[in-house]
């Protein structure tokens, strides 16, 4: 290669390289700055959604949350920070934060859930289990720990993310 293509090359990893760090930082700020009930996971049914389809499931679960917090009594004051993660196929589904769902939107886990899971107290929420396929709900014990391990899955998808020019790391 020229000179100047490894010149652009190394360019441009710095860039992203700096735009992770950049973003990892802001989702532990947002994590250790706000006060959070739950640490979410949703992981999309492959029989009703393309999981493939990173800005797709974002724009579906932005507007969900959107309505929400304007139609269902409730949730006005649902608060979400999520981070997605791809699975070693490429498929995605989302790590994140939430508070303000009301209690009775919370729900034991099914018995079908492994036992592993239901063990540690988990719970989930039917409305989003009903709609996309898995979603689990740990309490959260420590606001710094969280923040912490919620910012790891920024560096973990990193690798991912790299092959996705202008899209974000992080929702909120």
């Amino acid at each position: 290669p020229l000179e100047e293509e490894v010149g652009e090359k190394v360019e441009t990893e710095g860039k992203f390289d700096s735009a992770m760090i950049r973003a990892k930082n802001i989702v532990r700020e947002y994590a250790l700055c706000n006060t959070w009930d739950y640490f979410l996971t949703i992981t999309f049914n492959i029989d009703q959604w393309n999981r493939y389809d990173l800005e797709g499931r974002v724009r579906e679960l932005m507007q969900y949350f959107q309505n929400l917090r304007k139609r269902v009594s409730g949730f006005e004051r649902l608060r979400y920070l999520l981070v997605p993660e791809f699975h070693k196929d490429g498929a995605v589904h989302f790590h994140g934060l939430i508070s303000g769902i009301p209690e009775q939107a919370i729900d034991d886990l099914p018995p079908w859930a492994p036992i592993k899971t239901r063990e540690h107290g988990n719970k989930h929420i039917p409305l989003f289990t009903n709609r996309y396929g898995w979603c689990t709900l740990s309490p959260i014990i420590s606001n710094v720990g969280v923040g912490f391990y919620i910012s790891k899955y920024i560096t973990k998808s990193m690798a991912s993310m790299a092959a996705l020019k202008g899209v974000h790391t992080y929702y909120h």
